[in-house]
Formats: C-alpha cells, sequence, structure tokens
C-alpha cells in the first residue's frame, strides 16, 4: 500500500517486459491526441503549451519528459517570483500528470476551490529529466 493525498490505497504490482510497457505508453499517449493545433494557456502568469517535436526542438527539451512547456513568462507574476521560465516543462499540476495546458486551468481551480493559496508543479528546469523539481505556486500575488 502506499499513501496518496492523505489517504492510504493497495497497489497490485505485475512484473512484464519493459517493450510491452513502452509501447502501451506510446498507444496511451497517442490516444488523445486529435491532431489539432496545441492548446495555449496563459495561468498564473506563464504561457503554457502542449509539447510537440517543434516545442522540444526549440527548447532542446530531454525526449523523456512529458507534459507542457512554458513559453512565455510575465514579469512581476507569482511564475515568475519562483523563477519559472520558458523551456520550463511543467509534468505534474496538483498531483496529477500534466497531458496538455487545460490540466494546468483545472488544477488552478480545483486547489481555488479547495481554499488553498498555491498549486504544486512538478518541473523539469530547463527540459531535463534530471532536473525535476516541486514548486508550490502562490494562487495570487
Amino acid at each position: 500500500s502506499v499513501l496518496r493525498t492523505g489517504k492510504e490505497i493497495g497497489v497490485t504490482a505485475v512484473v512484464g517486459r519493459l517493450e510491452y510497457g513502452e509501447t502501451l505508453v506510446a498507444e496511451l499517449d497517442g490516444a488523445g491526441d486529435s491532431g489539432s493545433a496545441p492548446a495555449v494557456l496563459t495561468v498564473l502568469g506563464m504561457t503554457v503549451t502542449a509539447l510537440n517535436d517543434e516545442q522540444r526542438a526549440k527548447f532542446k527539451t530531454d525526449k523523456d519528459v512529458k507534459g507542457v512547456v512554458i513559453t512565455e513568462v510575465t514579469p512581476d507574476s507569482v511564475a515568475a517570483d519562483k523563477r519559472l521560465e520558458p523551456g520550463d516543462v511543467i509534468t505534474e499540476a496538483g498531483e496529477k500528470a500534466v497531458v496538455g495546458a487545460a490540466d494546468i486551468s483545472a488544477a488552478v481551480e480545483e486547489a481555488q476551490k479547495a481554499n488553498k493559496n498555491s498549486v504544486l508543479l512538478l518541473v523539469a528546469k530547463g527540459g531535463k529529466q534530471g532536473e525535476m523539481r516541486y514548486i508550490a505556486v502562490k494562487l495570487k500575488k
């Protein structure tokens, strides 16, 4: 069992071949793609967009990093206060995996409804897998 968001959850581990797991993850990642342009969203003083091949090349993001990439940060914003910058990749928001830009706003809305002062982001600084860190970003300046 593991502890998640204050609750004990029982989990079962399944042993399998690595190749099968990678194939399954690739299929799941492609399941939500509609072929449309990536959604762009401005929230908490930063502009984020889905991480595609173009963004990955532009910001030199590691191939294993998944999430949304920050493309712009407004000076004097809560994101700037936490030293978030273009090229950083948000992989989790509010302890949930981030697939698209809308996941960030959903995590912010959820935190606001729960009367929280901040939202917890898991960020790959500079898009690097080895530079992952949790950053609590205030909802209001």
